[in-house]
């Protein structure tokens, strides 16, 4: 009754189906024919546990038959060809989500670009890290995962120095969204060698004061993705660039 969207004011689609009003960045997208909007996506005998739910999303399998996840899986099958660079997947989140977990490649995961700068980019504790993993072993498997390390730290290196030679000059809002495709936008222009990142938010459950808060949160999404876009036009990277959103959260119809 009082959350509802009226049809008055959605940001018509089509003639059933529109957008609440804080997505205008996003409909503006669509307009142009940029935006697919993907109805019904589920699978039988549906979990309401927020806990499982995510979980099936993110292993891509409803009888949760994986440990691991659906990107992670896909990464892994590029690592078994011997060409998976270091830095061909990154997660930006605080947690190592579910979907980036993998068998034998490890995706690395921070909370912002910053920490992969910090990361790296103190000098005493880089050439520490490197002399740890150089350190001489007789035993070859742990000889592998040091030259893996190793390998690591040149790719985190490498990244580091070409995340500074781009700035992002969209005007991105200040909420999680806006940070997050900004950092976004930061390496797809400047690391080829990454072909995936994973950004992930919350504050969706929204029990208190919830139109005023979901209002907000579409509007940062919705304005992100639409200054996302620019910058990935106006760096020439678009037609090589698939932004995909999901989200478990749901609510029932009635208040």
């Amino acid at each position: 009754p009082t959350l509802g969207i009226k049809e008055e004011i959605a940001l018509k689609l089509n003639d059933s189906m529109g957008l609440p009003p804080a997505l205008k960045g996003l409909h503006g997208l669509y307009k142009k024919g940029k935006v697919a909007v993907i109805q019904g996506v589920g699978y039988p005998k549906a979990n309401r546990s927020h806990f499982k739910s995510m979980d099936i999303w993110h292993s891509a399998s409803p009888e949760l038959t994986y440990n691991n996840g659906w990107i992670g899986r896909h990464v892994d099958a590029i690592a078994s060809q011997g060409s998976a660079n270091p830095v061909v997947a990154l997660g930006l989140s605080g947690d190592r989500p579910r979907a980036l977990a993998g068998e034998k490649f490890k995706i690395p995961c921070f909370a912002s670009l910053a920490d992969i700068q910090a990361m790296v980019g103190n000098a005493d504790a880089e050439k520490m890290l490197r002399q740890i993993q150089g350190a001489a072993s007789s035993d070859p498997n742990a000889r592998l995962v040091q030259q893996a390390s190793m390998s690591a730290l040149d790719s985190m290196s490498a990244l580091r120095d070409k995340l500074a030679t781009f700035t992002p000059k969209q005007q991105y809002p200040n909420g999680k969204f806006g940070e997050g495709l900004k950092q976004i936008a930061q390496l797809v222009a400047t690391s080829p060698q990454t072909r995936v990142v994973y950004f992930s938010t919350g504050g969706f459950d929204t029990h208190a004061r919830q139109a005023e808060s979901h209002e907000k949160l579409l509007q940062d999404f919705g304005d992100a993705i639409a200054a996302f876009q620019a910058e990935m036009e106006a760096v020439d990277k678009a037609d090589n660039v698939v932004v995909m959103v999901f989200s478990e959260f749901g609510r029932r119809t009635y208040e």
